[in-house]
């Protein structure tokens, strides 16, 4: 007799099997077939039975280099589907919208955000704002509801005409604008292109604030940090604000980055400005909706300091544990 918990099992390895880029997912198991002189069937057949037996997804599997570790030391990952399960358990859905919004969110934490920001909730507020807009030069046009960078533009002001600008925001259905936010001259050096941003986890165990996590996430050319666009991440010291690992990527055939591949930074060793700040803004900003207990925090360091990009109820083991080598799930339990 099958149980719920066997139907669960079945339900995530079916929804891994809609969301996976197959085409990725057979070039990463040929590259690691050929990588761990290990047969491509014995590969694809110890990710399937993995997934249903941790719950790890298809891509996780490669991500996190389960092919070369034993059961112990995979057992010591928490798997999409867990992550999941524990999100739902500690971040109740009907507060998320307090940081899945953007619009919400700038509001709830307008004392970090650093910034001026507009709601575009219809084209006449630019025709109305036009004179104040027109010495703005760029800002940043996103979608309030948008994930990953995959709904973000960069328009320069000094370009474009109003009418211009309403083109751009209607056919892509953006509803936010926010000033351009210029970073450290220290944090550009690493990709002057992008804003290179923190990622600070936090739990709030009764307005106890715990910090489990804290990555750099790094362009590599384009205008986003994200490593579904490309970026890289590195490992950043708790203690020091220093990157203290190499640097991880979406494509499995850059392993232990030492070097920023456009800039020719060197990663490790890398100091970043306001680390005291920059925790501390985070811990301040986890007090505030204290029933939201598990976030990721994305933090931009200006000249003056560190400021709030967003939060993400649903941030992203994988992120965290592949820039750490290892799995991390004993502390969201510690």
């Amino acid at each position: 007799m099958i149980n719920s918990r066997s139907i669960k099992k079945y339900l995530y390895v079916a929804y891994y099997i809609k969301i996976t880029a197959w085409p990725k997912l057979w070039s990463d198991i040929k590259f690691v077939s050929g990588k761990e002189s290990k047969p491509f069937l014995n590969i694809f057949y110890d990710v399937i039975k993995e997934s249903f037996r941790t719950g790890v997804s298809f891509q996780e599997y490669v991500y996190y280099q389960w092919y070369s570790k034993n059961k112990a030391e995979r057992d010591e990952y928490i798997t999409m589907s867990q992550i999941y399960e524990y999100q739902l358990e500690k971040n109740p859905k009907e507060l998320r919208e307090y940081v899945s919004n953007k619009k919400i969110f700038m509001k709830k934490y307008s004392e970090y955000i650093g910034r001026e920001w507009y709601d575009l909730y219809d084209e006449n507020i630019l025709n109305r704002l036009s004179n104040e807009l027109s010495n703005k030069g760029k800002v940043v046009l996103k979608n309030s509801n948008g994930r990953a960078g995959d709904s973000i533009k960069v328009v320069d002001l000094a370009t474009l005409s109003i009418n211009q600008l309403i083109r751009i925001i209607k056919k892509n259905n953006y509803d936010l604008l926010e000033e351009y936010v210029y970073q450290h001259r220290e944090m550009s050096k690493l990709s002057p292109d992008s804003l290179n941003t923190i990622r600070v986890i936090t739990y709030n165990n009764n307005n106890k604030i715990k910090i489990i996590g804290s990555i750099i996430r790094i362009g590599c050319g384009g205008e986003t940090d994200n490593l579904t666009t490309g970026g890289i991440a590195c490992q950043i010291n708790q203690d020091t604000g220093i990157i203290d690992r190499s640097g991880i990527s979406f494509d499995i055939k850059k392993s232990n980055i030492t070097t920023h591949p456009v800039t020719g930074v060197k990663l490790i060793g890398f100091k970043i400005p306001y680390w005291e700040e920059i925790l501390s803004i985070c811990i301040r900003a986890a007090k505030k909706q204290p029933s939201l207990k598990s976030l990721g925090w994305d933090v931009a360091v200006t000249e003056k300091g560190p400021i709030l990009i967003e939060s993400n109820h649903d941030w992203g083991a994988r992120l965290w544990q592949m820039s750490s080598g290892k799995g991390l799930k004993k502390y969201l339990y510690d």
